[in-house]
């Protein structure tokens, strides 16, 4: 009498399998949430370290300097420059702008004054008695911000908006990254940057920097 040998399940010739992909949270002992306070911590360090060394070269440059930067083995690692400001004549006399253009063919343009100039007022003055249609109506962005922060708030409390109001977003969503600023706080920063800096891709989740 014939008998069937056991099926053997595929399960019990799998081998357990080991993921081997590095965790650089584990590795570094840092998340990322905690690379990115650093990183901004820390460029914000060399930020105002490299504005005030910035401002300190520029008092020893002349305008056209330029100094070429290298290591001790003489390699060229950039330059630092001072451009030489560009030259324009500038007329300082309306009367003689005008009469050289006039000698030389040029078209003469009329413009209204600046707001500053008594003269602007005048030109409006005279344009409002006998020409109202020609300006538009507004009101001041003072107002314009009070009537909006009522109409919100309103909006806000009823649901109700008035007929040719609308609601629109007042700003995009943003990302901020903000360091704690208490005393102790600071001095664990402080630590974690100096523990950091002994390797740089701790804060950098093991990218390479260039």
């Amino acid at each position: 009498m014939w008998r069937l040998a056991p099926v053997r399940k595929e399960t019990e010739n799998l081998m357990p399998t080991q993921n081997n992909t590095p965790d650089h949270t584990k590795a570094n002992g840092l998340n990322l949430a905690q690379r990115v306070v650093l990183q901004s911590a820390v460029l914000g360090k060399l930020y105002k370290m490299h504005k005030e060394e910035k401002r300190e070269l520029e008092k020893q440059l002349a305008p056209g300097d330029k100094r070429t930067v290298t290591n001790d083995q003489g390699v060229k690692l950039g330059t630092a420059s001072m451009s030489q400001p560009n030259k324009k004549a500038v007329c300082t006399d309306p009367a003689v702008l005008l009469g050289m253009a006039e000698d030389y063919g040029l078209e003469i343009t009329d413009s209204l004054p600046d707001k500053e100039d008594p003269r602007s007022q005048k030109i409006i003055d005279l344009l409002f008695e006998d020409h109202k249609e020609l300006f538009d109506s507004d009101i001041s962005k003072e107002d314009k911000k009070f009537l909006s922060g009522k109409i919100l708030e309103e909006w806000q409390i009823t649901g109700r908006l008035p007929v040719g109001w609308e609601i629109r977003d007042a700003s995009t969503s943003r990302m901020s990254i903000n360091k704690a600023t208490d005393n102790v706080a600071k001095a664990a920063i402080e630590h974690m940057i100096t523990r950091a800096s002994n390797s740089l891709a701790e804060i950098t989740d093991g990218k390479e920097t260039k």
